[in-house]
């Protein structure tokens, strides 16, 4: 019933799970982003160390606008069948694909926030500082996690092969490992590799599109 109902029931389907992302790994993020903003207005903050704040916000306002600008309508147009076709009155090749791409795909996403999240938090508190061990192999496999699960969610909704970020997570993990950067340092040049990959995709999907 549910595939052969109006659209608007179909889009508040996608609605609820993005409600559902905000309120569990969106929590954790957003615990993290009120730790570095209250550090960053704490009084006698030198400029560098301002910086270094600044670099997680810039890091996760690249993660979100990842998932949602990349096209916030895919998942409604899936459900419609614009996506990967399915033979007339095929409901339940409809109903599968809801649960791969919304269900099980958004699992990877969450716990990518969540463990990037326990990474940002360590900055927060000392955004001089490099990266312990623990923090970056929490925050490369966060970024992995969440990079692939959403180029996943993407193949199984439509087939699409979001290229840009199964070359980005070698090269956000090369970087998480191996920057002497303090962890503010890192976070910036984090954001700055993912924008990049995050424009070239974006380039090329307008050409599909088109």
């Amino acid at each position: 019933f549910f595939f052969q109902a109006e659209d608007g029931i179909r889009d508040h389907c996608v609605t609820e799970f993005r409600r559902v992302l905000f309120r569990s790994g969106g929590e954790e993020l957003g615990e993290a982003v009120v730790a570095l903003g209250g550090k960053a207005v704490a009084a006698d903050l030198a400029p560098v160390t301002v910086g270094g704040l600044l670099g997680g916000f810039a890091l996760v306002a690249t993660l979100w606008w990842s998932y949602f600008a990349w096209n916030v309508e895919a998942g409604e147009r899936w459900l419609r069948g614009h996506g990967r076709p399915f033979a007339p009155g095929d409901v339940g090749a409809a109903a599968r694909m809801a649960r791969d791409a919304f269900n099980f795909g958004h699992f990877p996403l969450l716990a990518g926030m969540i463990a990037t999240a326990v990474a940002l938090k360590d900055l927060a508190a000392a955004p001089l500082d490099p990266w312990a061990g623990a923090a970056r192999a929490s925050l490369a496999a966060g970024l992995a996690l969440y990079l692939l699960g959403h180029a996943a969610v993407v193949w199984r909704g439509n087939g699409y092969v979001l290229f840009e970020r199964l070359v980005a997570v070698p090269v956000l993990a090369a970087t998480v490992a191996l920057s002497p950067l303090p962890a503010g340092g890192t976070a910036v040049l984090l954001a700055a590799e993912l924008l990049v990959a995050l424009l070239f995709e974006a380039r090329r999907w307008r050409r599909l599109e088109g």
